[in-house]
């Protein structure tokens, strides 16, 4: 099934954007982009006498749910929502009592996609993957933030975000790079 009504059987999507940030396949190809970029750039920093300022390591970060329903664990197959929970809950035991529910492992746990439902149970879950968007988003804010400090960038950092507070906890994001904003 999928998270979101309309999204695509398999959670993915054709197309150069066919994998989420966080998954490793993605990450070593955004390594070399990466690598380019900051070896084009790295002369016109202003810490080295250039016109570059700021240098914003991403923009609008999402996880896009509803486009990697499955890779992102929000489907039928486990995945970072359910190392969401595990880092969250650290026991499953600690989850199922939260939860209102009984699963053996946290592979079995499957998030709430539908918005403000009336049972308690499932308003918890619901909560919990409003949490797994805002998660999601700062580990991608600090993958990327630590990347290109990795391969030098010195100068300060902004990241992006969309207005509202749905998908992206702006303040969260000021902390990992310094100034976010719309």
């Amino acid at each position: 099934p999928s998270f979101y009504a309309g999204g695509k059987k398999g959670g993915g999507r054709a197309g150069p954007a066919r994998l989420q940030r966080l998954d490793p396949a993605f990450q070593d190809m955004a390594r070399v982009y990466m690598q380019a970029v900051v070896e084009e750039t790295l002369p016109y920093l202003a810490s080295r006498g250039g016109p570059i300022i700021l240098w914003q390591p991403e923009n609008e970060i999402d996880p896009w749910p509803h486009l990697y329903t499955e890779q992102l664990g929000l489907g039928a197959r486990p995945g970072s929502f359910q190392q969401f929970l595990q880092e969250k809950y650290q026991d499953v035991q600690r989850l199922n009592a939260a939860w209102g529910t009984n699963f053996p492992t946290f592979q079995a746990a499957r998030a709430v996609g539908d918005r403000f439902p009336t049972d308690p149970d499932r308003m918890r879950r619901y909560s919990d993957t409003i949490s797994f968007k805002h998660w999601y988003v700062c580990q991608v804010a600090r993958w990327t933030a630590s990347e290109y400090r990795r391969l030098g960038v010195d100068v300060p950092f902004v990241i992006n975000t969309y207005s509202g507070h749905a998908t992206q906890p702006w303040a969260e994001l000021e902390d990992i790079a310094g100034l976010s904003g719309q």
